[in-house]
């Protein structure tokens, strides 16, 4: 039976790391993987870098510095897209009401047309893309038909599901898990418990 590699990881964002490191070792494909993402919140965030990622070039060492010095905790999946990694992100939540928004509507909390929401259960086409000369700008957005027919280079389509335990997942990619903890929260009891 092959063994599954686990890696546990202090702060979320160091996942982005471990990402790059398992290609290294060829412990997952470098591209045309899903990502299985069990988290309370998407860490979809685009991240507002002062270095490029296209000047990693599979460097760990570089991978590590960019992670610690470039990412957080909210915006490294889209880091890793942008890498083509992953071609399929499917955020698993817990079941809440949600509103059927457009995902792609504007987040007040972020500035700038590269910014946006992901905030329900539709499932998505879209792309992620360098932006300006110095390439540190990541801007993503929704894959309409009109820009699916253009060529534009450096454009990394994938696909986002927003799911939880009652949805069937279904991929053909292979699966990379990934759980945050804070997916599990003891802020209750789930059956509640009387002594007399």
């Amino acid at each position: 039976m092959k063994k599954t590699p686990l890696f546990i990881v202090e702060e979320h964002h160091e996942a982005f790391f471990v990402w790059n490191y398992c290609i290294n070792k060829e412990l997952i494909q470098p591209s045309q993987n899903c990502l299985l993402h069990v988290d309370f919140h998407s860490d979809f965030n685009i991240p507002k870098l002062t270095s490029s990622i296209d000047t990693l070039n599979g460097s760990l060492q570089r991978i590590f510095d960019f992670t610690y010095n470039e990412l957080s905790i909210s915006d490294f999946i889209i880091a890793a897209v942008y890498q083509e990694i992953f071609n399929q992100v499917i955020w698993i939540d817990q079941i809440k009401n949600v509103q059927n928004e457009d995902p792609f509507s504007p987040d007040k909390s972020l500035k700038g047309d590269h910014s946006f929401s992901i905030k329900n259960k539709k499932n998505v086409e879209a792309f992620v893309q360098a932006r300006g000369n110095d390439e540190k700008t990541l801007m993503v957005k929704k894959l309409t038909p009109k820009i699916k027919a253009l060529q534009y280079a450096g454009r990394r389509d994938f696909s986002y599901h927003y799911m939880t335990t009652n949805d069937n997942l279904k991929t053909e990619h292979p699966i990379v898990l990934d759980i945050d903890l804070d997916y599990f929260p003891c802020i209750s009891n789930p059956k509640k418990i009387t002594e007399l």
